[in-house]
């Protein structure tokens, strides 16, 4: 006698698909304080499409269904890094001092919730969310966005825009110089394009100079120019506009500016009566070690995806003193203001060859760890 078949469970629900459509942005609130000439929402939308969502609004949440929706608070100034950090975290908020801060929703239960947490101030009413203190990333900024704190928001909205990992002369210009010059282009209506072109300007302006034999002024065109480049940059995120100009000016400034400052500088010594032949070397030897500097790091980028600078710690402390624009302007000016230019210049191209000599060698170390399978990860 055969063995009834028992009956087969029901089936499963399966799950809903997810939305396929990029998360919206929505900040709810109203905050008449401007950064940069901003306003708080028109910044915050900005931010928020540089990090790949689309705009939406509150009266509109409604119609979205389960669509993922971060919800920002405009009583709050943040760091732009918050953005796509809350994007990789759905069903969470993030947290300040007890606030909700931006939460990323994944249905229409969490974004009621969510909308009357903020608008009463009251984190503890979203039980179903899970919470990513702002304390576990110390190093981005959240602050609120009143009149009396505008100052010091815009100093760490400028800050936050600004490369992390830099040489220690960009570090002193953007915390004081640049960032006044970046206030107050923005007041007039200046954009951070305008301020890049203008330093591009400056620099060749300072080429020009040198190779005259004009050292002082070209010095401080150059200067200028590098306060102008800062301002400029660091504007782009701060109010979070396009850039699609930015690898350009990069490889400008970057590749191109330096060798020419060299060699200007070098022309204006013999001008000014140095030995041609001595000279030259000094200048070819800044200018080409400058160029092969770069192929490097570029070399390093392409092949492993990050910055050499941002590998190991070394990497990131050698950037704060390696040869570069910056550092090349600071030895041609202190020859210069002790009388001893041509010193300045020596001391140039030996900085730039221990600086290659540097790069080159983590380079090989790089590539042999990768041929031994160990896949390289930055370590900020």
């Amino acid at each position: 006698m055969a063995t009834p078949t028992p009956p087969e469970p029901p089936t499963a629900r399966e799950p809903k698909e997810a939305d396929p459509r990029p998360a919206l942005f929505v900040p709810v609130g109203e905050n008449f304080t401007r950064l940069f000439g901003q306003a708080a929402a028109t910044r915050a939308y900005r931010l928020a499409g540089s990090a790949g969502l689309e705009p939406g609004s509150a009266d509109r949440l409604g119609e979205e269904g389960g669509r993922s929706v971060l919800i920002a608070d405009l009583d709050y100034v943040w760091d732009p890094a918050w953005l796509p950090a809350m994007v990789q975290r759905p069903g969470t908020v993030l947290t300040h001092d007890g606030h909700a801060i931006i939460a990323h929703c994944v249905g229409p239960a969490q974004r009621e919730a969510v909308m009357t947490a903020m608008a009463n101030d009251a984190t503890h009413a979203l039980p179903d969310m899970k919470e990513f203190a702002s304390s576990e990333r110390p190093h981005r900024f959240i602050l609120p966005l009143t009149p009396e704190t505008q100052p010091i928001a815009a100093r760490a909205a400028f800050i936050a825009g600004c490369e992390p990992v830099t040489d220690a002369i960009t570090v002193a210009i953007r915390a004081v110089p640049a960032f006044h010059l970046a206030r107050w282009a923005a007041r007039i209506g200046i954009g951070a394009a305008a301020m890049t072109l203008l330093g591009v300007a400056l620099s060749m302006l300072a080429f020009a100079f040198f190779w005259y034999g004009l050292m002082w002024p070209g010095l401080i065109a150059g200067a200028v120019s590098l306060i102008a480049a800062t301002a400029g940059r660091g504007l782009v995120r701060a109010i979070g506009t396009d850039a699609p100009w930015r690898p350009i000016h990069g490889t400008i400034a970057g590749t191109f500016v330096p060798p020419l400052w060299y060699v200007g500088f070098g022309h204006g010594l013999v001008l000014n009566g140095a030995d041609p032949v001595y000279i030259g070397i000094l200048a070819t030897v800044a200018a080409a070690g400058h160029v092969a500097d770069g192929v490097a790091r570029v070399s390093f980028r392409r092949s492993h995806g990050f910055a050499m600078r941002m590998w190991r710690p070394f990497d990131t402390k050698f950037r704060l003193i390696a040869a570069g624009r910056n550092v090349g302007l600071l030895l041609l000016g202190l020859g210069t203001l002790f009388r001893i230019p041509v010193t300045g210049l020596d001391a140039v191209a030996l900085w730039t060859l221990v600086s290659l000599i540097v790069v080159v060698v983590r380079l090989a170390q790089a590539e042999g760890a990768s041929l031994r399978g160990q896949k390289l990860e930055p370590w900020i």
